[in-house]
Protein backbone atom coordinates (compact mmCIF):
# COMPACT_ATOMS: atom_id res chain seq x y z
CA UNK A 1 0.00 0.00 0.00
CA UNK A 2 1.56 3.28 -1.25
CA UNK A 3 0.69 6.14 1.35
CA UNK A 4 1.15 9.67 -0.22
CA UNK A 5 1.02 12.90 2.01
CA UNK A 6 0.47 15.75 0.06
CA UNK A 7 1.53 19.47 1.66
CA UNK A 8 0.03 22.33 -0.76
CA UNK A 9 2.92 24.86 -0.64
CA UNK A 10 3.09 27.72 -3.07
CA UNK A 11 4.18 27.34 -6.09
CA UNK A 12 5.59 23.15 -5.16
CA UNK A 13 3.82 20.75 -4.11
CA UNK A 14 5.56 17.96 -2.43
CA UNK A 15 5.09 14.58 -1.37
CA UNK A 16 6.50 12.22 0.87
CA UNK A 17 8.58 10.53 -2.48
CA UNK A 18 10.60 14.26 -3.18
CA UNK A 19 14.10 13.99 -2.81
CA UNK A 20 15.47 15.81 0.30
CA UNK A 21 17.25 18.33 -1.77
CA UNK A 22 13.96 19.71 -3.34
CA UNK A 23 13.01 19.95 0.09
CA UNK A 24 15.87 21.28 1.23
CA UNK A 25 16.17 24.15 -1.30
CA UNK A 26 12.44 25.32 -0.65
CA UNK A 27 13.56 25.28 3.09
CA UNK A 28 16.33 27.87 2.15
CA UNK A 29 14.02 29.45 -0.32
CA UNK A 30 11.19 30.33 2.69
CA UNK A 31 13.86 31.25 5.39
CA UNK A 32 15.47 33.55 2.92
CA UNK A 33 11.97 35.15 2.41
CA UNK A 34 11.38 35.43 6.37
CA UNK A 35 15.00 37.32 6.54
CA UNK A 36 13.73 39.86 3.84
CA UNK A 37 10.41 40.25 5.98
CA UNK A 38 11.88 40.82 9.15
CA UNK A 39 14.44 43.20 7.59
CA UNK A 40 11.77 45.38 6.14
CA UNK A 41 9.45 44.71 9.18
CA UNK A 42 11.99 46.50 11.32
CA UNK A 43 13.15 49.44 9.07
CA UNK A 44 12.27 52.46 10.10
CA UNK A 45 9.49 53.91 7.12
CA UNK A 46 6.52 51.18 7.52
CA UNK A 47 2.81 51.95 8.53
CA UNK A 48 1.18 49.96 11.15
CA UNK A 49 -1.07 48.20 8.48
CA UNK A 50 1.85 46.90 6.12
CA UNK A 51 3.69 45.84 9.92
CA UNK A 52 0.28 43.71 10.53
CA UNK A 53 0.77 41.71 7.02
CA UNK A 54 4.68 41.43 7.45
CA UNK A 55 3.89 39.61 10.25
CA UNK A 56 1.00 37.35 8.87
CA UNK A 57 3.10 36.72 6.39
CA UNK A 58 6.30 35.66 8.42
CA UNK A 59 4.02 33.34 11.00
CA UNK A 60 3.00 31.80 7.21
CA UNK A 61 6.25 31.08 6.07
CA UNK A 62 7.60 29.78 9.79
CA UNK A 63 4.29 27.24 9.62
CA UNK A 64 5.53 26.09 5.86
CA UNK A 65 8.90 25.69 7.25
CA UNK A 66 8.31 23.61 10.23
CA UNK A 67 5.96 21.60 7.95
CA UNK A 68 8.92 21.18 5.36
CA UNK A 69 11.10 20.31 8.27
CA UNK A 70 9.09 17.75 9.51
CA UNK A 71 8.62 15.86 6.24
CA UNK A 72 12.60 16.19 5.81
CA UNK A 73 12.94 14.34 8.76
CA UNK A 74 10.93 11.60 8.06
CA UNK A 75 12.53 11.36 4.71
CA UNK A 76 15.65 10.80 6.44
CA UNK A 77 14.63 8.31 8.68
CA UNK A 78 12.94 6.51 5.59
CA UNK A 79 16.33 7.14 3.72
CA UNK A 80 18.94 5.85 6.64
CA UNK A 81 16.07 2.86 7.38
CA UNK A 82 16.09 1.66 3.51
CA UNK A 83 20.00 2.08 3.48
CA UNK A 84 20.40 0.03 6.80
CA UNK A 85 17.56 -2.74 5.25
CA UNK A 86 19.89 -2.80 2.32
CA UNK A 87 23.42 -3.23 3.74
CA UNK A 88 22.05 -6.13 5.90
CA UNK A 89 21.01 -7.90 2.57
CA UNK A 90 23.26 -7.02 0.16
CA UNK A 91 26.17 -5.54 1.98
CA UNK A 92 26.38 -2.55 0.44
CA UNK A 93 24.46 0.81 0.94
CA UNK A 94 21.97 2.53 -0.77
CA UNK A 95 22.30 5.55 -2.35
Amino acid sequence: MVNFTFIQIYPIMFTEGDSIEKIQLRISEYQKQIKLRYARLHSEDIDSEESTGLIQTIDDLNGKVLRLQNLLREQYKEHFKNGHQQTQETGMPLR
